[in-house]
């Protein structure tokens, strides 16, 4: 096997790649991508699983759907994927999945076995994209919201679905309501009945930490019939296999000290690893594979952390908004807490530490308050902005905390912790 990988290695340092292909801050990586085999192989086993529906859930920026991508890809599985947002409906979910199944049964179907296959599937899935053109008005207002018609049922899309050989992945469903939790589980219990047909079909959920258990205890039923998969953050070393996969590809090389704080100042989170990485090789016109070796250190880590921290201000001031708004009460609860976090020593903090920092300005704050607003804090609905790990809670993303220390004046600019 060790004789294998090095061929691969050699075999990629021949290649000529682009900087977009290997550091990819903002979409899946697979030049770089950092193997994780354990959760690839239960991945894959449950796929390949007849009626096995899975869920797959971690903390954001854990690397949940380049997992699930790389997994596919390696296979050769066919997928469609539906996003969530806050209001999003099961209904939603299946007329997403209804129009991106249009490539397979209107626009590009050529194969005749499959055509014979499928011909009233076609058919049907003809009529019911007929049914769904039709409209209606809400409130006699301008809006107008597409209907479900009563033809598409959870049923017929696993047939649909089943027979053009796709699974469905559904992203972000810990942010439907839970009224459509439970219509999610239904349907995936329908999926686990519609493989006795079509035994590739299956759901695929991917939602945030400790939300694994949520569908499945909407129906006792789906017990056995579900996986649910955690998948942790990556650890220090992981994030400087990516580092050092990425800089071979491209024939340059990061001296010991700059990886070493690009993963101290990526905080287990890939995407900012990769953008730091990104960030450094833009400004250096590094733009594809060199001829010839290149040497980069620790100075050219400055101006990669101020473009980073440039390109998220926007991005920052819009959540710092969203978590501190609050309509009344006596204290502003998150601005004390956040504060208090910023001000203390180190980037783990104790519950209690922050309580006695709080007490310094307010000292009857409530523990209850505080303990109420931590746990929001690390709720995916709060974008998770803070992390408990053992005990102490520390701040997701590092470049936050610092553009929390420049709200609070305790810096006149924005810089990370070393």
């Amino acid at each position: 096997m060790n004789l294998i990988n090095k061929f691969i290695s050699i075999f990629k340092r021949k290649q000529h790649y682009k900087l977009q292909q290997v550091f990819t801050p903002t979409s899946y990586a697979e030049l770089s991508y950092k193997r994780r085999p354990i959760f690839e192989s239960r991945l894959k086993s449950s796929i390949l699983q007849p009626g096995k529906q899975i869920i797959i859930y971690g903390h954001s920026g854990s690397g949940k759907s380049t997992l699930l991508y790389n997994v596919l890809k390696d296979n050769s599985i066919l997928s469609i994927t539906s996003q969530c947002i806050n209001n999003t409906t099961v209904d939603d979910l299946m007329l997403d999945a209804f129009d991106k199944l249009n490539k397979y049964y209107i626009a590009t179907v050529s194969d005749n076995d499959t055509i014979s296959n499928t011909a009233n599937l076609k058919l049907e899935y003809q009529v019911i994209s007929t049914a769904i053109t039709s409209v209606h008005e809400v409130s006699h207002a301008v809006e107008q919201k597409r209907v479900l018609p009563p033809q598409l049922t959870p049923q017929r899309l696993a047939s649909f679905l089943g027979a053009a050989g796709y699974i469905w992945i559904i992203e972000d469903f810990h942010k439907v309501v839970q009224e459509e939790k439970i219509k999610l589980a239904q349907i995936m219990k329908l999926f686990v009945d519609a493989s006795n047909t079509y035994s590739k079909v299956k759901i695929i959920a991917i939602g945030a930490a400790e939300t694994g258990h949520e569908v499945v205890e909407c129906d006792s039923e789906l017990d056995n019939r579900v996986m649910e998969i955690g998948v942790p953050l990556l650890n220090p070393h992981e994030i400087m296999d990516i580092l050092n996969t990425g800089t071979e590809l491209l024939n340059i090389k990061f001296e010991d000290d700059l990886k070493e704080k690009i993963v101290r100042y990526s905080n287990s989170l890939a995407t900012i690893a990769h953008q730091l990485a990104y960030n450094i090789c833009d400004i250096n016109d590094i733009c594809e594979t060199r001829k010839e070796s290149t040497k980069l250190g620790v100075t050219e880590l400055n101006q990669s952390l101020t473009n980073f921290l440039n390109d998220k201000e926007d991005t920052f001031t819009y959540l710092y908004n969203k978590i501190t708004e609050q309509r009344s009460g006596k204290y502003q609860n998150v601005e004390l807490i956040l504060k208090a976090i910023v001000e203390l020593p180190g980037n783990e903090i104790s519950q209690h530490d922050i309580l006695l920092k709080i007490n310094e300005s307010e000292s009857n704050y409530p523990q209850g308050n505080l303990s109420t607003y931590l746990k929001k804090m690390c709720s995916p609905e709060w974008d998770e902005v803070l992390r408990l790990n053992a005990g102490r809670y520390t701040f997701s993303n590092p470049f936050f905390k610092a553009y929390i220390r420049m709200r609070h004046g305790l810096s006149e600019e924005i810089t990370v912790d070393e």
